[in-house]
């Protein structure tokens, strides 16, 4: 990924397919940080694994996992 000042590697939680990009972002790349879980999406991947896929943690388990705040 790269932006006006630098570029960063891209690092999926599974192996996969990527099956298509959100050129969206393109424009308008703050998408990114105000809407991640709607139009800010980067990519679409088709697991090379199912299995491998569902072993991740869903949203509740992920928060959980996380340190309480202070």
């Amino acid at each position: 990924m790269e932006s006006v000042k630098t570029s960063a590697d891209f690092h999926a939680p599974v192996a996969g397919t990527i099956t298509a990009t959100n050129t969206e972002l393109l424009s308008r790349p703050e998408l990114i940080n105000t809407d991640p879980f709607g139009r800010g999406w980067i990519v679409e991947m088709a697991p090379d694994s199912v299995a491998e896929a569902n072993s991740l943690m869903d949203i509740d388990e992920y928060e959980n996992s996380l340190p309480e705040e202070e």
